[in-house]
């Protein structure tokens, strides 16, 4: 989909740090509804091949993903190996979402140890994403939610 129309269907968009994997194995993305109502997400992980000399490469697309009104979506991108790993890279994510209300974390996860124990090489909480609105202008962080006071003049 080109990218006018890919942010007039998903106006707001998160965009990840960017982390120096070793030997990434797969990530996985949350999506947190927090809305009273369905909203429609996808995500792209990216890699910058060169260190960011190059184009960056679509490493994977998750395509359009329902997510439920006041639950989540887990979308789990765990490619199959090219040539044994995916090796030393710059990777990072770029979510568009069709509402405000949807609220992303992120993992990058290395191989297993020898105990069977898969290591989490890049964790991306929802409050270290950058968010933009649908003009492209940051959007200033959410009010913390919570009970409404009324204020009297006395």
């Amino acid at each position: 989909m080109p990218e006018h129309v890919l942010t007039s269907y998903f106006p707001y968009e998160y965009i990840s740090n960017v982390g120096r994997l070793m030997n990434a194995q797969g990530a996985e993305i949350y999506l947190a509804n927090r809305g009273d109502t369905e909203a429609w997400a996808r995500a792209q992980i990216l890699e910058a091949p060169d260190f960011g000399v190059q184009p960056n490469e679509v490493r994977f697309n998750s395509g359009d993903q329902a997510v439920p009104a006041n639950s989540f979506r887990l979308i789990g991108w765990w490619p199959e190996p090219v040539e044994g790993e995916l090796g030393l890279g710059l990777y990072w994510a770029r979510i568009f979402t069709t509402s405000a209300d949807l609220v992303p974390s992120m993992r990058f996860y290395g191989p297993e140890d020898l105990t069977g124990r898969t290591s989490v090489e890049l964790d991306c909480a929802p409050g270290e994403f950058a968010r933009f609105s649908p003009s492209n202008e940051p959007l200033r962080p959410m009010p913390p939610v919570g009970s409404l006071e009324t204020v009297s003049a006395t």
